[in-house]
């Protein structure tokens, strides 16, 4: 009898946890038309921009680095070119306090794509694509955190998607942009020192 209670209050538990966790992720797999592959987005109206947008963000950087694949054999390119994972790039929770991140250094990225004031409009792509390269940047990193390292990474990085028209100079500083609750006010493309 007493094996058969715990057994009970165990499924009774999990079941509680997987409740819980479906209750509080607002994920949902949408398959983009853009490239027609699967992305975890928020279940909002808009899920399929939101999807369209990793595809397009999931191609440039597709493109950045196979052409850093062909034209620099640097360690630092070999080590983006390892720990990328093109294929499991999604968005942010709801209610996140995270923006963007990288889980082990190229893994999984996960995108914050709404703006945080109440609304949930979708961010333009050119300033997804600036936090794109950022976290990638952090792949090609070999230290942690933002390093002079990160720095001079991030700043090739988007040096050659310029070059490549995969993004947009923009510079911050004279334009400052919001971004999930926060305002990027520079960019590594107008530091000298950098």
């Amino acid at each position: 009898m007493g094996l058969v209670l715990y057994f009970t209050l165990g499924v009774l538990v999990v079941s509680g946890l997987m409740y819980y966790e479906n209750k509080t992720n607002d994920l949902i797999k949408i398959v983009s038309t853009h490239d027609g592959r699967e992305y975890l987005v928020r279940n909002l109206p808009d899920s399929i921009y939101a999807a369209d947008m990793l595809a397009n963000v999931r191609e440039r950087l597709v493109t950045l680095c196979e052409y850093l694949a062909l034209k620099d054999d640097s360690e630092r390119t070999k080590r983006l070119l390892r720990k990328f994972n093109p294929d499991n790039i999604m968005e942010v929770k709801g209610g996140s306090k995270y923006t963007s991140y990288s889980i082990n250094k190229g893994e999984k990225i996960v995108f914050c794509l709404r703006s945080r004031d109440g609304e949930n409009k979708l961010i333009d792509l050119n300033t997804v694509m600036f936090v794109a390269l950022h976290e990638i940047s952090h792949i090609m990193t070999k230290s942690i955190g933002h390093t002079p390292e990160f720095w001079k990474n991030f700043k090739y990085l988007l040096k050659v998607a310029v070059q490549l028209d995969l993004y947009k100079e923009v510079d911050y500083s004279i334009n400052p942009q919001k971004y999930c609750g926060m305002t990027v006010t520079d960019t590594p493309l107008t530091d000298d020192s950098i």
